[in-house]
Order: structure tokens, then sequence, then C-alpha cells
């Protein structure tokens, strides 16, 4: 079974480990999916089994994942792997910011690219309009206040926990969602027209 409550990443080998690409699909489709042998997880990362191991070794040694028990696939027996708690958030501040961080960041929306690059040719067209859209990218500037940060945190929360909200099956197909907020400088030339 896995531990009520969140999987809090605040440790500085943990966010090194993740700043791999590989790593971080193998932790967000354990934690999206629950419990699976590698050959299932192989199959939701889109990789070969035999390329997972090296990577599991890794994200147990710094906590991450773990072994829970195995499970029987004709004589053999296949360890089954987890993440510790649900969801899987990093704890900003304190040892866990800086390079590291942003490696993390970096990896995160690396795969984005890939991710949303594999839906124009995956075979189905993407969904583009209406609401059944399933691919959406791009990036919005703005100048909000309080009020409207609160609410921004408040969407971005919401859109977390209906993305994490279920594992495969019942119709349920994998949907990746990256994002980025970060207080952004204005320029020169806005400051000097009057803006803040």
């Amino acid at each position: 079974m896995t531990r009520r409550g969140p999987l809090v990443v605040r440790e500085p080998a943990q966010v090194r480990a993740l700043a791999s690409p590989v790593r971080q699909e193998i932790v967000d489709a354990l934690a999206a999916a629950g419990p699976c042998a590698v050959a299932d997880l192989a199959a939701h990362v889109g990789r070969p089994a035999d390329a997972l191991y090296f990577h599991l070794k890794r994200l147990m040694a710094v906590g991450l994942v773990v072994e829970r028990g195995a499970r029987r696939n004709g004589r053999a027996r296949a360890a089954v792997y987890d993440v510790p708690g649900r969801p899987v958030r990093i704890r900003y501040g304190g040892p866990v910011g800086g390079p590291a961080l942003q490696r993390v960041v970096d990896s995160a929306l690396r795969l984005a690219g890939r991710d949303f690059g594999r839906a124009f040719g995956g075979g189905a067209a993407p969904v583009v309009e209406g609401p059944a859209r399933n691919l959406w990218g791009g990036r919005a500037k703005g100048w909000v206040g309080k009020r409207e940060l609160a609410e921004i945190n408040r969407l971005i929360q919401r859109l977390l926990g209906v993305v994490g909200s279920g594992g495969p099956g019942h119709g349920r197909r994998p949907q990746s969602f990256t994002y980025v907020l970060a207080p952004a400088r204005p320029s020169a030339r806005g400051l000097a027209k009057g803006g803040s």
C-alpha cells in the first residue's frame, strides 16, 4: 500500500536524480499508474524495460521509488515498484534550489516539447478545439496583483489534482501537463512608459 499523503522532494540528492528526463518520466508514470512491474512501467513510459533498471536503482537509492513486493509472470517473479507517496511535489527553498532545481525544470520542459511533438506523429490526430481538446502549447505574460496570483495558484493546484486523479483503464488515456509560473522582468522600455 502507498502511504497516505504527498511525497515531498526536499533533499538535494533527490532533486539531482530528477534532473534526468527518464527518471522524471518513471516517477510521473508510477505516481499516475500506481505500482508497476518493469514491463508495465516500460509500456507507460515508451522505453525498453532493460533501459529502466539503472534509473530505478538510482531513484530507489534516494528514496523516490520503493519496491512493493513481486508479481508472478508465469514461473518468473517480477519486482513491483511504486512511489512512496502521492502526489509528488518538490519543496523549493533551503538546500533545494539553484542550478539543480533549474535542471529539473529544464528537463520537464524538454519532456513537454517532446510530448507536444509526438502528438502530431503518434497515429491518431490530436484534438485541438472544443471540450475534448487534448493538445495545447503556448505562453502567456501579463501583469497580475495578489488576487490574480492567488487565483492562478488555485487553478494550477486544481489542474494538478485533476490530472493526477486517476490511473489507467476506464477509457482514460495518458496526458501530461507541464507548467512554469515565474516572475518576469519588465523591459526597460515598459518601465520608461510608466509600467511596473
